[in-house]
């Protein structure tokens, strides 16, 4: 295991806030193989909180510190797939017996227990500030696993020897394996902010900046990048990039902002489907970047994003301002609610003008276990005219499954027009799923859009359309047909 300047030990709040991860998504046995048991942290006012709090730990302030110890902590946390090798060393070395630690603090003994052994117990390196601050438990801790060191070196040396592991990378499953190199060569992409450039001029400023534009098909090497096959606003680079491109000022000024695409996909999939001054509902997990992604292009259409499902708002709302600021995206775009999506009702006259709902749940574990078939059944907004769902989830259960069974019970309950699965607009889609396999390009991600079916009573004949047209000054001075036999045109209702 190469630390790749990862530093030799971590400030305590990184340790803590680890632990709250690990805790809250390790794997849970079943009891005739539970080796220990784990219970969440309870103590309150040391940075460590319990299991409603989403945002234990380290609290984002926006300082670049912050930053990289929230960015730490959680590559420490998903150390968990590891979970099994780890309990075999702290059972094997009676290190759990002896030591006879608090079923609060094992998720706090795994996690600096992998990175005692990962730097080989080494000593920390000294605090760069000391606004850190110490934290007994983590301190607690590492003395306990540092004054076992002999009998737990001892422990994974003969765990290797039998399972002839060379590292302990190789404890790993292939396919986990395979994902962990993968995610070393994974391109960067990153979307562009069209309300301060268009992606013609990127690209233009990249080229003058010795960067060379390829084809989308090309292997990238070098300071290479390439529009993306899928996003028309998305371009890819070499990882290798990173950190050159994080010093461009395409970075720095939030023209060219760095995110995994499959959050892209679910806000270029809503582009088609926007209308003049209709809105877009959001609701699921998802980050400022993805909101502020989904607002630029609503912006564009005098449109806004109402956010839905946050567990904790004031501190997205935070982060979210700031975002938006930067990003030269105006506030008015954006409203983040602080009701559950649950609560909503079709009356509710702050969504009226939503005609694009956006689900972006949590896969596998998601609190909005089947939120398509919700927002589908009679109780929903008639209004909507069509759902964007996207997940990272390979499970047919999260994706396709879900949706054809909750396409089926609306079907049976709806007194509006059906809603129908239609092509996102990209030609390799199966079955109108648009479906993109983990490799070493990119990661998996499944996005299919739901349509509903136009009322004949809404279709718009060429002369509305053409007196639209002409009301907001687009003919140019040409006037839209008189109609047919000098009849005067017959008022819609509305």
């Amino acid at each position: 295991m190469e630390r790749d300047g990862t530093p030799l030990g971590f400030p305590d709040s990184v340790y803590i806030h680890a632990a709250a991860i690990f805790q809250k998504t390790h794997v849970e046995k079943d009891l005739a193989h539970r080796l220990i048991r784990y219970r969440s942290i309870s103590s309150k006012g040391d940075g460590v909180g319990d299991d409603d709090d989403e945002d234990s730990g380290i609290v984002d302030d926006g300082d670049a510190n912050t930053k990289m110890n929230e960015h730490w902590a959680y590559e420490q946390a998903f150390k968990l797939k590891y979970q099994d090798l780890l309990e075999e060393i702290l059972t094997d070395s009676y290190f759990h017996r002896s030591q006879q630690m608090p079923d609060d603090l094992m998720a706090l003994v795994v996690v600096v227990l992998y990175d005692l052994l990962d730097r080989k117990f080494q000593p920390r390196e000294p605090m760069k500030r000391a606004e850190e601050g110490l934290i007994k438990e983590v301190r607690q801790v590492e003395d306990s696993l540092c004054r076992f060191k002999t009998k737990l070196e001892s422990s994974l040396a003969q765990y290797r020897i039998k399972q002839n592991l060379l590292t302990i990378d190789s404890f790993l499953p292939p396919v986990v394996r395979v994902k962990q190199q993968r995610s070393q060569t994974l391109p960067l992409y990153a979307w562009v902010n069209t309300l301060k450039a268009s992606i013609e001029n990127v690209c233009e400023t990249l080229k003058t900046s010795g960067f060379t534009q390829v084809d989308s098909h090309t292997p990238l090497v070098g300071n290479e990048f390439c529009k993306d096959e899928h996003c028309s606003n998305v371009l890819l680079f070499p990882r290798l990039l990173s950190k050159q491109l994080e010093k461009t000022n395409l970075v720095t000024e939030h023209t060219l902002i760095i995110q995994d695409k499959s959050r892209s996909l679910a806000a270029c999939a809503i582009h088609p489907l926007l209308v003049e001054n209709g809105d877009v509902l959001m609701v699921g997990s998802f980050s400022a970047l993805t909101v502020a992604h989904v607002a630029v292009q609503v912006a564009a259409c005098s449109g806004c994003v109402h956010v839905y499902g946050l567990l904790n708002v004031s501190t997205f709302n935070n982060e979210l301002q700031t975002i938006l600021t930067s990003t030269a995206c105006k506030s008015k775009y954006v409203k983040v609610m602080s009701e559950y999506f649950s609560e909503l009702n079709e009356w509710d006259l702050r969504i009226q003008k939503v005609r694009v709902i956006v689900l972006l749940p949590k896969c596998s574990a998601s609190a909005l276990s089947n939120p398509v078939e919700f927002i589908l059944n009679e109780s929903g907004d008639p209004k909507v005219k069509a759902v964007v769902y996207c997940t990272c989830s390979v499970y047919p259960e999260e994706n396709e499954r879900l949706v054809k069974r909750a396409l089926e019970n609306a079907d049976s309950k709806a007194k509006a027009m059906p809603f129908r699965l239609v092509s996102a607009g990209w030609d390799d889609e199966e079955e109108k799923f648009f479906i993109t396999q983990a490799s070493d390009i990119t990661n998996g991600c499944f996005l299919c859009v739901m349509k509903r079916e136009q009322d004949p009573a809404e279709v718009e004949t060429v002369q509305d359309i053409l007196a639209r047209a002409a009301a907001k000054g687009l003919l140019g001075g040409l006037l839209p047909p008189d109609p047919v036999n000098g009849e005067k045109p017959k008022k819609r209702k509305n």
